[in-house]
């Protein structure tokens, strides 16, 4: 059997789409300089496509210039940070700065393979709605057999009760991957018509609105405006619209806490201490940041930051201000240059229209959580990016 290039993606891809719906429940936990890290299995596969992508001779898009300007720009982020942080100290930042660049190559290795392959392309897209599925069946699962997480929270989870938060165990980041699906089976629909497709849109639906997480909420409705905006079909969303609100009326009260109330205000304030709190880490170095993920390190060395273990240690509840925390208002201008010339970049149709709807999406429940460096979200967009940017 001959191991070209494209069937090795190929097996890697189909790996990758296997674990994707397994969520957090494989990942597995190292300690450097006395702290953890978590690699998940979905990370591993990236990895694996990077060092293809690497080793192998692939072409590049036009848009490749601002992906090298992005590399460039992160990786002196890091470096830079050394006169703030010992080497040790920036080593786990530079474990998750490796990350992203993983996800960047799936993105290129992705473009290069259908550029050869177009058949491929509808392949990986019906494959994009059926890890949402597969997450959302997951979630269900876990609503109606675990439906009490709340013993999570001694392992630096929140403390979810009678929530739908997935193998993700986060009904954030649940909801914009349940979110993706929605869109991707939208557009198609919109493009072929097929009335079966209309069931699973509202079976999205009903499991988004059972996580009781605000930002999917917003996230949805953005999705929906920009969707039915975009093909002139306003008059439908108001159909899906009001089956959206109609579940959301519905939702279940009881026997749930805090988090099954949709007027809470004890997470906003939450929240609003986080801003806070990145904003002044932002200031400690605004031009190019305090390195990439090295929020914790910050946090630990500079701000008596206790609860290392705890999730919310690294990270920041804005991609924002996580970008501008970590890589300055450099990063803030690359990372912005590089997403216009990515969207300016998509071709016309089904695949493109997908990836704009998704990325505005992603936008919105960014300000509310750090989607845009979510493994599974850059897994996803990376995939989706692939099959909807134009051939040089």
């Amino acid at each position: 059997m001959v191991f070209t290039k494209e069937r090795v993606y190929k097996n890697l891809v189909f790996v990758f789409f296997i674990l994707f719906p397994f969520g957090q429940l494989f990942r597995i936990s190292l300690e450097i300089f006395a702290r953890n890290i978590y690699l998940h299995p979905v990370d591993l596969v990236a990895i694996l496509i990077l060092l293809i992508w690497f080793f192998e001779r692939s072409k590049k898009p036009k848009i490749y210039p601002w992906i090298v300007a992005f590399v460039v720009t992160f990786s002196f982020s890091l470096i830079f940070s050394l006169t703030i942080f010992q080497l040790k100290e920036i080593t786990i930042g530079l474990m998750y700065l490796l990350r992203v660049f993983a996800y960047i190559s799936v993105f290129l290795l992705t473009w290069d393979i259908l550029n050869t392959n177009k058949s491929l392309k509808s392949q990986l897209y019906n494959f994009l709605i059926a890890v949402s599925v597969f997450s959302a069946i997951g979630g269900w699962i876990q609503y109606f057999l675990y439906p009490d997480l709340r013993a999570l929270e001694a392992y630096g989870w929140d403390d979810h009760y009678y929530r739908l938060i997935g193998t993700l165990l986060d009904p954030g980041f649940t909801s914009i991957i349940l979110v993706f699906g929605l869109i991707l089976t939208l557009c198609k629909y919109l493009i072929k018509t097929d009335k079966k497709l209309i069931s699973l849109s509202v079976f999205f639906l009903a499991t988004i609105a059972f996580t009781y997480s605000r930002a999917g909420y917003l996230a949805t409705l953005a999705g929906l405006f920009t969707l039915f905006y975009m093909k002139g079909r306003m008059k439908v969303i108001f159909a899906f619209l009001a089956v959206f609100f109609l579940f959301i009326l519905l939702l279940p009260r009881e026997p749930g806490g805090e988090g099954v109330n949709l007027r809470r205000t004890a997470s906003i304030f939450e929240r609003v201490a986080n801003y806070q709190e990145t904003f002044k880490i932002f200031k400690t170095a605004p031009v190019f940041g305090v390195g990439f993920n090295n929020l914790c390190a910050y946090r630990e060395k500079y701000l008596s930051y206790v609860s290392t273990d705890s999730h919310s240690c690294s990270g920041a509840d804005s991609s924002l201000l996580f970008i501008l925390a970590t890589t300055g208002i450099l990063g803030l201008f690359v990372i912005v240059g590089l997403g216009l010339v990515v969207v300016k970049s998509i071709s016309p149709g089904l695949y493109g229209l997908a990836f704009l709807t998704c990325t505005l999406a992603v936008i919105l429940h960014s300000f509310f959580h750090n989607t845009i460096f979510y493994p599974w979200v850059m897994g996803y967009l990376a995939l989706l990016g692939g099959v909807a940017l134009k051939k040089n």
